[in-house]
Parts: structure tokens; sequence; C-alpha cells
């Protein structure tokens, strides 16, 4: 499945996609942690979001859920490695987001590319797509230390990250992610088994950083409900996560700071 979802994506082919993910969703071997935090990704999105994907089960997680399962078609899922590095797959999403050719642009002189590090590159592949949509956009947690130059336009919404080139009340949204919009009981409690048990603990410790600031809020608020309930859920994850005891007694302290 992996390789001819790769391929598609290069291809444009969207029937033989949803073919082929709807029978990988259908297959049952694809790991339902990773799905059921892929979900919580795309919940919250605003309609007609961007979502930059980064690696392979972020984006495979994603594509299983909107073309097996029909969650979200309205959002456009982008591959960071293939957006920043494969010419015919950003030509694909250029066309699909009505997009001008970021290729085009270097050839005309809008964008110089001359002396520039990779890091640079990657800067103005990704400021190519913020400048020539209104929609927005968002970006997993993972990739905030790769975009330096868009670190103080990205707001936390829960497991997503959402750039804005004006503050906003983000926690508000946040709260409303995990309070209405996420499923957590697989955070507690899972009885199916476990396809990528490697990655399992990397993407569950994510929501440890990503609501720090609403478990505070509701400590100094007063929801001692809210508090507790989210509290024991990130202890618990914690508790299950595959580190040496002396890093557990490291999260369990942040959390309880």
């Amino acid at each position: 499945y992996p390789t001819f979802i790769s391929y598609l994506m290069q291809t444009g082919d969207e029937e033989t996609m949803r073919d082929i993910l709807t029978r990988w969703y259908n297959s049952g071997s694809y790991s339902p942690t990773l799905l059921n935090y892929a979900y919580n990704e795309l919940i919250g999105l605003a309609p007609n979001a961007i979502i930059f994907a980064h690696g392979d089960t972020q984006t495979f997680s994603k594509l299983i859920l909107q073309y097996g399962k029909g969650i979200r078609p309205d959002v456009t899922i982008i591959n960071t490695t293939f957006w920043l590095f494969t010419a015919d797959y950003r030509s694909l999403i250029e066309k699909k987001l009505n997009l001008p050719s970021f290729a085009q642009m270097i050839d005309n002189g809008t964008y110089k590319l001359d002396n520039k590090d990779l890091q640079e590159v990657k800067d103005l592949v990704y400021q190519h797509l913020v400048d020539n949509t209104d929609r927005p956009i968002y970006f997993s947690p993972m990739m905030e230390t790769e975009m330096p130059n868009c670190a103080d336009k990205l707001y936390s919404e829960g497991l997503v990250m959402r750039y804005s080139k004006e503050p906003y009340d983000n926690l508000t949204i946040k709260r409303r992610n995990y309070e209405e919009l996420y499923l957590t009981d697989y955070l507690r409690e899972s009885f199916l088994p476990e396809s990528y048990p490697a990655a399992i603990d990397r993407y569950n410790f994510n929501y440890i950083p990503c609501f720090k600031s609403l478990l505070n809020h509701y400590k100094h608020s007063g929801n001692t409900e809210r508090y507790q309930e989210l509290r024991n859920l990130m202890m618990r994850i914690v508790e299950h996560i595959n580190v040496p005891a002396e890093e557990k007694k490291r999260y369990y302290e942040e959390i309880n700071r």
C-alpha cells in the first residue's frame, strides 16, 4: 500500500488513490492509534484547510481517513518532502489550489535561489503557498524547528499549529478541540493490535506539550474537574511511554509544575 500511494500522490490519479486507500482502510492493517491521532488532527481544522503532513505515517494516516472513511474531504493534505523536493507533485498541488507556478516564478526572477542554503530554499517554498492562498494553513508541531522564520506566526490549536500573521485566541480553539471534538478514549485503553508500535509513543507524547497550556488554564481558572481529567490523561500517556524511569520522572514533574 505505501508504495502504491506514494506513486499515486505524484500522478494525481484520484480515482485509483480512492480505491487503494479504501482497500487499505478495509484491510484493518493500519495502526488504530495513528488513525485516531490523525482524526484528531483533521477534525478541528477550519473549512477548506491545508495541512502539511510531516513524514509517511502522518501522510498515510490522514489520507486513509479522507479517502477510505470520507473524513474531511475539504482538507488538502500536503506531504512536506514531496512539496519541497518533487516538482511534479508540487505542480499538482499548485493546480489543485490554483496557485502560480513556483518554477515559473523562479524563471521570471520573482524567487531568487542563488547562493541560498537549504533552509532558505525550504522557507521560500513554504512561503510560496502562504503568499498565494487565502486558505487556512496548518502544520504539525513536529515541524516547528524546521521552520524558524515562521515560528512567531504558528499558533497551537491542539495537535496542530495554525499559521497566522496576526495573533488570535487560539486557547479557545484548543479548548473546543479537546472538550468537543477530539477522541481520546484510545489513549486510556485499546484492545486492538498495533502495526506501528515504534511510532505510537512518539505521537501519543505530543499530547503532553500540546495541551500543557490548556492544563494550566484549567488549573488557574479553577476548573478542577477538567484539570483533573486532562492531568490524568497526560499521566496515563507518560505511564505507557517506553522510556527510562528518570525520563518519565521529568515528564511527570512537567505535568505537575
